[in-house]
């Protein structure tokens, strides 16, 4: 999964067939906002957030689509 900078999250530009965020359901173009509650606002945020998981571990991703909160 690759994302880029939106204002109000992080947009995803990508996402790998059968990996993770594919499972979950995200898409391209979705905008990640929170992980497991911790607000998403740059990449700084995002590799924060994925600093602190294990392998394995299930988290929960709080995403915009179309401007509705899918997750």
């Amino acid at each position: 999964m690759w994302c880029g900078p939106k204002k109000r999250g992080l947009r995803v530009d990508a996402v790998t067939k059968y990996k993770p965020a594919d499972s979950g359901g995200m898409k391209k173009g979705d905008i990640i906002t929170s992980i497991n509650g911790k607000s998403v606002g740059s990449i700084y945020d995002y590799m924060d957030r994925l600093n602190t998981l294990e392998a394995g571990q299930t988290i929960s991703v709080d995403v915009l689509r179309d401007d509705k909160k899918l997750f």
